[in-house]
């Protein structure tokens, strides 16, 4: 069904890349410990590996310092890995069970971004389907990943091989080929932002 959205309240969300984090014991993280240091990063990346750190049960945001390695390791150093935070959950949650995340937070290749908080109670695919969240992209050219699958260090196609292409998506269980990117896509920010405009904003 369409999605309501407040324009100039999701105007003023915070998409900032994060630096560091002040080594601690987990237990004492604070809330807002995840926004609590920024510095300015590298802005001219080649391309983005992004993903959604919406909400998850803790079996699952277990994987979350190895997915973020997995793919750190596996494409280039001009390549950030941006990742959208519920941020409440984040702190709350994820921060506090994961010295890793501590650790990853310091890297300079890791960009951090609060999701505004109208897209908390989203799915994820109802936040592709927002403009805001391709804007905010810190490349154009874009990876998204998740949880379900890793990226293979033995490829023999690299990342590389896919730059200019606007969309290119994970097969579809069962059949091979096609599929809908549900787990793992090559996207273009361009072309996302001009088949959302096609489909109506709003629209599942």
């Amino acid at each position: 069904g369409q999605v309501s959205i407040n324009e100039e309240r999701v105007s003023k969300a915070i998409s900032s890349p994060i630096s560091s984090i002040v080594a601690r014991d987990s237990t004492n993280v604070e809330e807002d410990d995840a926004l609590s240091l920024t510095k300015t990063k590298k802005q001219n990346w080649k391309g983005v590996s992004a993903t959604l750190a919406l909400r998850a049960p803790k079996w699952f945001h277990r994987r979350y310092t190895t997915m973020l390695y997995n793919v750190l390791d596996n494409t280039p150093e001009d390549w950030a890995v941006q990742v959208f935070i519920n941020p409440k959950w984040w702190s709350s949650e994820v921060l506090k069970l994961h010295r890793g995340i501590h650790v990853l937070l310091k890297h300079e290749r890791i960009v951090i971004t609060e999701l505004p908080e109208e897209y908390l109670h989203y799915k994820p695919k109802q936040i592709l389907v927002q403009p805001w969240f391709w804007k905010q992209m810190v490349a154009d050219h874009i990876f998204l990943f998740s949880g379900n699958g890793v990226m293979c260090s033995h490829s023999i196609a690299p990342i590389s091989l896919f730059d200019g292409i606007d969309f290119c998506g994970s097969p579809a269980r069962g059949y091979g080929e096609g599929g809908d990117g549900g787990t793992h896509s090559i996207r273009s920010r361009g072309a996302m932002l001009d088949a959302i405009d096609f489909a109506k904003p709003g629209m599942d």
